[in-house]
């Protein structure tokens, strides 16, 4: 009875380990809890000024270690990046604008898109929208602090993030978990 108890147990475990949907939906909230919580401390301490840095150094370089200890590609794109890394590809950018278009006429965007390519590595893809404390570094011309705006040019010369509005979406949180990880 044991041996079959524990054979159990260590099936259910290779099972969930190769089911990507929730592997993939739990980094989105790991890697997002992470940020959410550099920047909270930064915002803290020295403000949305200091917040600049942690997004233009820390976050990414969270994302990167994150990334290479799950074993999987994770990043956050946008259709209209503030870091050039952050830019969509074919298949990221084609859900986004379907989201955009959705909620221009009104109607809700999905909660995440998902797909499985050719070669059998799973994709997921979660919308990010935009919260009022975005707004300072996001916003329009007026929102933004002019030292804000300065450091936002020296850091992303080809900045295209700003001019949003709360609820907006902002991006996304892109996933690809390789076949057989």
């Amino acid at each position: 009875m044991d041996r079959i108890l524990c054979l159990l147990v260590l099936t259910a475990g290779v099972l969930a380990a190769q089911e990507p949907g929730p592997r993939a939906r739990a980094a989105v909230q790991e890697l997002g809890q992470k940020i959410r919580s550099l920047l909270a401390a930064e915002l803290a301490s020295g403000g949305f000024e200091g917040a600049v840095g942690v997004c233009a150094e820390k976050a990414q370089a969270e994302t990167k270690r994150y990334a290479a200890e799950q074993g999987i590609q994770i990043r956050r794109v946008s259709t209209r990046a503030r870091n050039v890394a952050n830019r969509p590809d074919e298949w990221e950018r084609s859900r986004l604008l379907e989201w955009e278009s959705a909620l221009r006429e009104g109607k809700s965007a999905p909660e995440n898109a998902q797909t499985t390519t050719a070669s059998g590595d799973y994709r997921l893809l979660v919308p990010i929208r935009v919260q009022a404390m975005c707004l300072t570094c996001h916003g329009n011309e007026k929102q933004i602090p002019a030292r804000v705006g300065d450091l936002l040019h020296k850091h992303y010369p080809e900045d295209a993030a700003k001019g949003y509005r709360n609820g907006d979406l902002r991006g996304a949180f892109s996933v690809v978990i390789p076949r057989g990880r």
